[in-house]
């Protein structure tokens, strides 16, 4: 019975150690400025709406989370960032953002997984909104 415990707690580090590290989604210099005036941008001036912009990885997905914030995400599935997977794509519910390479969805408010195989967010650049002027960054 004392070797079974020793068994099992090395079972236990083996398997732990063993799993597939943490992958990275490509670093891609990003530095937009976008002026939400502009006809192309106007969508991002009302709270709730989206908009893909080129960028990133594998593009860009801004969000109007509230009068004073979009959030901005790469498009890059997280779940195997190798894989050649089409960019993720904002659902018909315009809540989830979902990769159609492993099934993986996620939050467009907040880049979370919401359903697997994923456990890593979506990657989130940084962003600031002054007068109507939107800077994504890196």
């Amino acid at each position: 019975m004392k070797y079974m415990k020793h068994i099992l707690i090395l079972a236990i580090v083996l398997c732990t150690t063993c799993r597939k590290p943490d992958q990275q989604i490509p670093y891609v210099p990003v530095n937009l400025n976008l002026n939400l005036d502009l006809p192309q941008y106007t969508t991002l001036q009302i709270i709730g709406n989206w908009l893909y912009v080129s960028g990133g990885s594998k593009g860009i997905i801004l969000y109007r989370r509230d009068s004073d914030n979009v959030v901005a995400f790469d498009r890059h599935c997280t779940y195997d960032v190798n894989a050649n997977c089409n960019p993720a794509e904002v659902k018909q519910d315009n809540v989830t953002v979902f990769c159609s390479c492993d099934g993986s969805e996620y939050s467009i408010m907040s880049g979370a997984v919401t359903k697997g195989p994923a456990s890593n967010p979506l990657m989130q650049y940084q962003t600031t909104l002054q007068n109507n002027t939107l800077t994504v960054f890196n």
